[in-house]
């Protein structure tokens, strides 16, 4: 195989990568507009998704910090004993959560969608 060659197969892979990063993005766009907190079955708070903010919530365990950034929403910080909720880390996409077993908080995107049509 010549340098060539070589040149040749990494401009194509890229371009192959390239283009199934760009139809999944385009496939998964969501119209996510705002997150809802619960403790137990109780919706304690919804935050829109487009404001950069922190959100302070109590549960069983402790206080737990929510962030919302660029369009995203993550737990920064729980009081819970293992940390899942915190190390799931950034969610952003429609019907996605972030759930703290311990502290019985849990955080849901949720979006707008209205459907146009119904075809039977």
């Amino acid at each position: 195989m010549t340098k060539g060659d070589k040149i040749t197969f990494l401009i194509l892979f890229l371009l192959v990568a390239a283009s199934f990063l760009l139809i999944r993005s385009f496939f998964s766009a969501s119209s996510a507009n705002y997150a809802l907190i619960f403790h137990g079955s109780k919706r304690v708070l919804e935050v829109p998704l487009d404001r950069d903010a922190k959100y302070e919530v109590r549960g069983d365990v402790g206080k737990m910090i929510i962030e919302v950034k660029k369009g995203r929403v993550r737990v920064s910080e729980s009081k819970c004993p293992l940390k899942i909720c915190v190390k799931t880390g950034w969610i952003e996409k429609e019907g996605e959560e972030i759930i703290c077993i311990p502290n019985r908080i849990r955080v849901r995107i949720e979006g707008d969608n209205e459907l146009d049509e119904i075809v039977r």
